[in-house]
């Protein structure tokens, strides 16, 4: 029967009188009424367990009320005693009544005949059921084997292959080896005005406001003119709401690009195009931008998280294996803070060995080239930044940073995991 939640503003419920109408004692009726129109069988239907975990479920409380008027209508069965009590006449009498069907249509119990009052037609079912009992069937491996190398002839890696292929090595392999693609590239426009944004559409928002170096937080209106006219802010007083929420986000970020970033007489660097040889049959050719004479700068309104910081990463090392002579070779990377309205920043010094281990990474794009490379940015940062702020013993670092690694991985009900992405 149905619960009544009354309204705060019902007189009838804060004053009940006899002959008020209940919509409990409605459905109780109904019950009865169906039970007393039924003559040959008489067939209730419940959800028994929970499909999340299993539990069992109770049911109704008029289902339990003819359970219990069923066992008070018949004799008690004897017990060893002599006699046995009501709680154990009615456990039996709802055994007898009671039929649980398994969860999956292909439950052994369907085709054991241990219970008569478990059958199935389903032949394929039947055959499922038996490749169950059999044992669980062994998984092929996707690639059991390398790939055939590519080529033999010197290979020459330019530094954004490199970059987008540390960032996603699986999914590196399986578009440019194997020409798998399992996302699509298109994406529907919207038909409708937005109302509420989503955690990416701010973010695409707080990323245009900083690429203007913060000129439109003093005056938004022209910046909400424009976004107004796109389509990607809603109308009226929302606008600001929205607007607000990213000043706040971009401003701290903005503030530490003015105070780490390049002084009033630094001007920005022409790219630098460059290639480097490591080793005998491996080239490296990339382009930076972003240079000054200070160093190298870069920004985002995103947290450092490991896909953020690896080209970055990638550039310093570059920068310092070329070392040029109109530069610092240091580089600075501004983020959004953990915190809500807070920023952080990352300070790489110069890398002696530089050109030594990009030739390692070199030789891992290579690899990578005949299998995937089994290695995930943000749980691995993750895990180095455990095993660098633990304390303890080796053994319980390992266990504590392989826990956040495990939890980066996983995600949460708020934050997707790297386990979920689709390739």
């Amino acid at each position: 029967p149905r619960v009544e939640h009354p309204q705060s503003f019902d007189l009838i419920a804060r004053y009940p009188k006899l002959g008020d109408r209940s919509k409990r004692n409605d459905d109780r009726y109904v019950f009865l009424e169906a039970l007393l129109a039924s003559r040959g069988k008489f067939l209730v239907f419940y959800q028994g367990n929970t499909l999340r975990d299993g539990k069992e479920i109770p049911p109704a409380v008029v289902v339990e009320e003819l359970v219990d008027c069923l066992a008070e209508s018949f004799l008690r069965d004897s017990g060893p005693s002599g006699s046995a009590t009501f709680a154990e006449h009615r456990k039996k009498m709802a055994e007898r009544l009671v039929v649980r069907h398994p969860l999956q249509p292909f439950s052994r119990k369907y085709f054991s005949g241990a219970d008569q009052r478990l059958c199935s037609f389903g032949a394929e079912y039947c055959r499922a059921a038996q490749t169950k009992e059999s044992g669980v069937r062994r998984r092929h491996a996707f690639l059991p084997a390398p790939l055939p190398p590519v080529a033999a002839d010197p290979v020459s890696i330019s530094l954004g292959d490199l970059s987008r292929y540390l960032s996603h090595p699986v999914r590196w392999f399986l578009e440019n080896r194997l020409g798998i693609f399992l996302q699509e590239r298109n994406r529907e426009f919207q038909d409708r005005e937005p109302i509420h944004l989503d955690s990416l559409e701010k973010y695409q928002l707080s990323r245009d406001l900083l690429a203007m170096h913060g000129e439109g937080l003093a005056s938004p209106e022209i910046l909400l003119s424009r976004w107004r006219g796109e389509g990607r802010v809603p109308l009226g007083q929302a606008a600001h709401a929205v607007f607000a929420e990213i000043r706040d986000t971009v401003r701290p970020i903005v503030e530490q690009v003015l105070a780490y970033g390049p002084g009033p007489a630094d001007r920005e660097l022409p790219p630098l195009r460059r290639e480097i040889h490591l080793a005998q049959d491996v080239a490296l050719h990339g382009e930076l931008h972003g240079r000054y004479p200070s160093g190298h700068i870069y920004w985002t309104n995103s947290l450092l998280h490991g896909k953020i910081l690896l080209p970055v990463w990638l550039e310093h090392l570059f920068l310092s294996a070329v070392a040029p002579t109109d530069q610092r070779c240091e580089t600075t990377v501004i983020g959004r803070g953990s915190d809500k309205g807070t920023a952080q920043v990352l300070r790489f010094s110069p890398v002696p060995e530089a050109a030594g281990v990009l030739h390692d990474l070199a030789s891992l794009f290579a690899e990578g080239l005949n299998t995937p490379l089994v290695f995930f940015p943000k749980s691995g940062l993750a895990f180095a930044r455990a095993m660098c702020n633990a304390q303890g013993s080796e053994q319980e670092k390992i266990i504590g940073a392989c826990a956040k690694a495990e939890e980066e991985y996983r995600g949460s009900e708020f934050a997707p995991g790297e386990g979920e992405d689709a390739y």
